[in-house]
């Protein structure tokens, strides 16, 4: 274990609870703004041990609050508080909500810009927020040039911005450099962020470097690579998360006693295993996400070595244009529609899977090619028969899915990144073929 890690998490979880007896003892006792710069203080410490949740639920309650045109605070905390918020949303992938936020940030910049903040410093925040929120790569000259004028932005200001945020503005670079297949000026980015969170002691952050780098190889198809950061990141996971653990679980005896701390443990218990049910699922659509296919195929492996899979993976069309002319919380409602058809088809020989954006992913054993496609003309014709209107695709006037299906016998996951890659060959085939249908690799 990493004694001197599990030392400073102990330092930070005393140093949150002493916070927050000053923020909710000492209500009369402080002004309005050294009363939200504590809360600020709160958030950045529980943002060093890797607790999002709580940051964003005080965040939110903060925004709530104070952020109204009618008892505006007159500082730049509310900025921060906005930035680190939509950061949070975008980094856990909840990109409408961070639309959202957005939005009131720009409603809160209208009725307070010159006291919240330097003028220009609130401009940047907004342009490098708007390009991360409204991501378009269907563009990708476009594209190249946000993130060009996004780097003239935050070379002209880095100065001005917080760390995390900072650290996010590298990893997007990153991340869409990799997209557009340039590869050197992708890990230039990468390792600017890393070096920023290692300097910053941000220990969760870096881990997490590791997990987004190892995403950005296997999306570029460099499976090698993808699975080599992937084994880092869960290397240096484990290890933050036993410092964490026993740091926690020292601070609670330390500050209640054994017997307090053994029932708050207990509770605590019984939380984290809702938790860990909750962690091995994607929040929006209710199907398992990669973590838990990973965990799953590698306990798969262990116990039987070499395994024929089945995959179909399922990507809807028109999408994008969707989100565009209906918005992205009706797009959030068509996904959690699908991943419930799909959940329908869920079993110990079939794991549905959120994949990533519009695109789902089932991973199946112990049946023939012949039933594999029966599943996935059985959903596609499904979604058909709910009739949801898709005024702006160019398939049908209903919202459809594309799929492809393959075949592959597996027994490490280089062979199941192989066989996904099958399966996105397919559908892209069944894309080119006019959507709405289903093709398997090996009619290709």
């Amino acid at each position: 274990m990493d004694y001197e890690l599990k030392r400073q998490y102990y330092n930070i979880y005393r140093n949150i609870h002493q916070l927050i007896e000053k923020f909710e003892r000492d209500i009369g006792d402080v002004t309005p703004g050294e009363r939200e710069e504590i809360r600020m203080e709160i958030i950045q410490n529980y943002l060093v041990v890797g607790e999002r949740e709580p940051a964003i639920l005080m965040l939110n309650d903060y925004i709530d609050q104070w952020i109204t045109p009618k008892n505006l605070f007159h500082s730049a905390a509310p900025v921060r508080a906005y930035v680190l918020l939509i950061l949070l949303y975008i980094n856990t992938g909840r990109i409408a909500l961070a639309e959202e936020v957005l939005d009131r940030f720009k409603t809160y910049i209208k009725y307070s810009v010159k006291d919240a903040a330097p003028y220009s410093t609130v401009v940047v925040y907004t342009e490098l927020l708007e390009t991360m929120v409204k991501r378009d790569f269907s563009d990708g000259k476009t594209m190249l040039q946000k993130i060009e004028n996004m780097e003239k932005y935050y070379e002209d200001n880095k100065n001005t911005l917080p760390v995390d945020f900072a650290v996010s503005i590298y990893m997007f670079f990153s991340g869409c450099y990799f997209r557009m297949k340039q590869k050197d000026k992708a890990l230039e980015y990468w390792k600017k962020a890393y070096a920023m969170s290692e300097v910053a002691g941000l220990r969760f952050r870096t881990c997490e470097l590791y997990r987004f780098l190892s995403s950005c190889y296997e999306n570029a198809g460099m499976y090698k690579e993808a699975l080599e950061n992937y084994n880092i990141f869960c290397k240096n996971r484990n290890e933050i998360w036993n410092a964490k653990e026993y740091a926690y679980s020292d601070y609670l005896i330390t500050e209640y006693g054994i017997q307090s701390a053994a029932e708050i443990e207990k509770d605590l218990r019984e939380k984290n295993s809702s938790l860990r049910e909750k962690a091995s699922k994607d929040t929006l659509t209710g199907l398992f996400n990669r973590r838990y296919l990973n965990k799953t195929l590698d306990e798969m492996f262990k116990k039987e070595g070499e395994i024929t899979f089945h995959a179909i993976m399922f990507d809807i069309d028109f999408f994008k244009e969707y989100n565009d002319n209906y918005g992205h919380l009706k797009g959030d409602r068509i996904l959690e529609r699908i991943g419930s058809m799909m959940l329908e088809f869920s079993s110990e020989n079939a794991i549905p899977v959120r994949y990533g954006g519009e695109e789902f992913l089932m991973i199946i054993r112990n049946q023939s090619i012949m039933e594999t496609e029966i599943v996935a003309k059985t959903i596609l014709q499904e979604l058909r028969n709910k009739h949801y209107s898709h005024d702006h695709s160019e398939t049908a006037k209903i919202v459809t899915l594309s799929a492809g299906i393959a075949e592959y016998k597996c027994s490490s996951f280089d062979d199941v990144y192989i066989l996904c890659d099958m399966a996105d060959k397919a559908l892209y085939k069944a894309k080119n073929n006019g959507r709405n249908t289903c093709v398997r690799y090996d009619e290709l």
